[in-house]
């Protein structure tokens, strides 16, 4: 019987002690990354039980354009902190200049130019506040939100029109339409008018928070119908015992303004108006 070659044999024995030296390595990691990952699955959130804590604030980005492919004419951050017991606004003009990413323009530009994203950036770089969500919409989804909110109550002491509505003398509760041609009214600059969005909003705030208590479930059903948002069902089942149940401040709407240039369409923004919203919205 012929026998092998000796570098066959070289070859064989080369083989198995490949194979056994890769087997070692093999059981080796496997005995390592086990116990990491046993300990990483205790870490992992869903492995936590859902239970809201008073810790869990949640910030909005509010985006309200006339259409979808214009420019926003309202923006407001939404501020829940329940830990302080607390729901701030803040209003922005969407003509505010800022720099994000090494690009100067107003904040509307940016959304012109990154979308919802490059909004959200520019509003963090002017705010210091990163908004953990936001909400865009529409002329009919937000008149659909204020209605859904019971309108806002007034008196008015004479007739007007703004666009196609028509307003009355007398005591009354505004419709979403007619809320939302005030709200978007622009000034005698052609921008949007902050001071009559503070205005309204600081009146619609306290009826709008009582109205959505009393009817949480329905309200967030219909803003999930009729608006494109980030926030979930687990954001509004996490705080829904505490916003419906709790005692909270409503805090007056503040509003980042600034000196208007409607030569350019932009607004430097006032740097009181910035600090006092900063100073609100943080978590400290």
């Amino acid at each position: 019987m012929r026998e092998p070659k000796r570098s066959t044999q070289v070859f064989l024995i080369s083989f198995c002690v490949t194979l056994v030296t890769l087997g070692t390595v093999f059981v080796l990691l496997l005995l390592i990354w086990l116990p990491l990952t046993r300990e990483q699955e205790k870490e992992l959130p869903a492995a936590q039980p859902l239970v809201a804590t008073e810790e869990e604030a949640l910030s909005l980005l509010f985006i309200s354009c006339p259409t979808i492919s214009d420019p926003p004419n309202f923006l407001a951050i939404f501020s829940y902190e329940p830990q302080r017991k607390q729901f701030s606004t803040v209003l922005l003009s969407p003509y505010l200049l800022c720099t994000s990413l090494e690009r100067t323009d107003t904040l509307a530009g940016h959304y012109a130019y990154g979308g919802i994203l490059g909004l959200r950036r520019a509003v963090a770089e002017l705010t210091g506040i990163e908004t953990d969500r936001y909400l865009r919409t529409d002329q009919e989804g937000l008149c659909t939100i204020i209605d859904s909110c019971g309108g806002v109550a007034c008196t008015i002491t004479s007739s007007f029109s703004i666009g196609e509505e028509q307003f009355y003398p007398g005591e009354q509760q505004l419709s979403g339409r007619k809320l939302y041609a005030l709200l978007t009214q622009p000034d005698t600059d052609g921008l949007p008018d902050l001071t009559a969005q503070t205005e309204w909003v600081e009146r619609m705030l306290p009826s709008s928070i009582d109205s959505i208590k009393h009817s949480y479930d329905s309200f967030f059903s219909m803003l999930f119908s009729s608006c494109e948002t980030t926030v979930t069902r687990y954001d509004i089942t996490l705080r829904q015992s505490y916003f419906t149940g709790g005692t909270f401040t409503v805090c007056d709407p503040i509003a980042i303004d600034g000196e208007h240039h409607a030569d350019i369409m932009a607004v430097y923004p006032d740097e009181s108006a910035l600090s006092a919203a900063k100073k609100l919205l943080s978590s400290e």
